[in-house]
């Protein structure tokens, strides 16, 4: 967070929360360290939180969502950047390798490869390269036999799996929020580290009211 950012919210706290402006804890650090250093620190076997996820851009890394996953303490409410994510898939497949890495670290792992792309059909591929190897159709810098062949649905569909894979329940039906223009922005979604039978059962009732009311997608 800029310095001036975190200025200013220090003096919205004190102007519109001063009468429990003591409860509050400010930290102006990278996110991923301060919830492996603080989880680590604290007895989850006495203690249950509920934590909001509103990242900027993809700055969460998968590994953060599974040290809460293991605390069996903590629901998470994630606001997902879907349109981030999508804008950082190409459409033939080739990308910068910190592009790559980036999307491995946020998604914990690299199958989105192959779910988000599928290989060309031999045709398609003869058709891109004439007999000297000239791209003579689509782009002529494209050299690449992939295509991305994935939308906003199928990568909701995965993060929601690489949820399930983590935590003990997940809400199926994420909120969609879209921009003024009718784009996707983010997908909401309520995930679980409480394996109980009961803190589940709350969730469902939670999810259902707050996700599924009024929901775009």
């Amino acid at each position: 967070m800029k310095k001036k950012n975190y200025k200013q919210l220090n003096q919205l706290i004190d102007e519109e929360y001063n009468e429990i402006k003591d409860s509050i804890d400010l930290h102006n650090c990278d996110a991923n360290d301060f919830i492996r250093r603080k989880l680590h620190q604290t007895n989850w076997k006495k203690n249950r939180g509920v934590l909001f996820l509103d990242p900027f851009a993809l700055s969460v890394n998968w590994e953060s969502l599974s040290i809460i996953a293991k605390t069996k303490a903590i629901d998470v409410w994630y606001l997902f950047p879907i349109g981030a994510l999508n804008r950082m898939l190409t459409t033939n497949g080739k990308m910068d390798i910190t592009w790559e890495k980036k999307l491995n670290t946020v998604l914990g792992t690299d199958q989105w490869k192959d779910a988000f792309y599928k290989e060309k059909s031999r045709e398609a591929v003869q058709l891109s390269f004439g007999e000297n190897g000239e791209t003579n159709t689509g782009d002529p810098y494209d050299e690449s036999n992939l295509f991305k062949s994935t939308n906003i649905a199928n990568i909701k569909d995965f993060i929601t799996k690489r949820l399930e894979e983590t935590f003990a329940w997940v809400s199926p039906n994420p909120r969609l929020l879209l921009t003024e223009k009718k784009t996707p922005l983010f997908y909401l979604f309520l995930a679980v580290s409480n394996p109980s039978k009961p803190a589940i059962d709350l969730a469902k009732k939670l999810a259902k009211y707050t996700l599924d009311k009024n929901k775009n997608g």
